[in-house]
């Protein structure tokens, strides 16, 4: 059953599945945080620093693991 009286859905921000999450962090020329463990098991996550100003939060994370 859906929770009632939480007001209206919003949109937190952005996260781009990538292959190669390593790279990506490597090649960001220090945009981008450590890479730490995501909250899904198996997955990776990096975020964007603020000081990139892409005005979304945003974060790189590795491809779901099956």
């Amino acid at each position: 059953k859906p929770a009632r009286d939480q007001g209206p859905a919003s949109f937190w921000g952005l996260v781009i599945v990538v292959e190669d999450l390593e790279k990506v962090a490597s090649t960001s020329g220090g945009r981008i945080g450590r890479i730490k463990e995501a909250v899904q098991p198996g997955r990776r996550i990096a975020t964007v620093k603020t000081s990139a100003r892409l005005g979304v939060p945003t974060a790189f994370m590795n491809p779901e693991v099956r």
